[in-house]
């Protein structure tokens, strides 16, 4: 979550740190969504290489 920054010329608001959060979940969703791709067909990005928390690796493997 993104830390507030107060100054003297602006003061914290919850508002913002609400969208904040929803773009960070919008995001989040947008790259499980492309990695999920990228795991179903590893040969149409070669250059890319996934490894999971397990330790199995997707993608290119030199």
């Amino acid at each position: 979550m993104k830390k507030p920054i107060l100054t003297k010329y602006c003061s914290y608001d919850k508002d913002d740190v609400s969208t904040t959060n929803l773009f960070e979940k919008k995001f989040e969703a947008y790259i499980e969504k492309k990695v999920k791709k990228i795991i179903n067909k590893p040969q149409n990005y070669p250059f890319i290489k996934i490894i999971d928390g397990e330790g199995k690796i997707y993608g290119k493997t030199d």
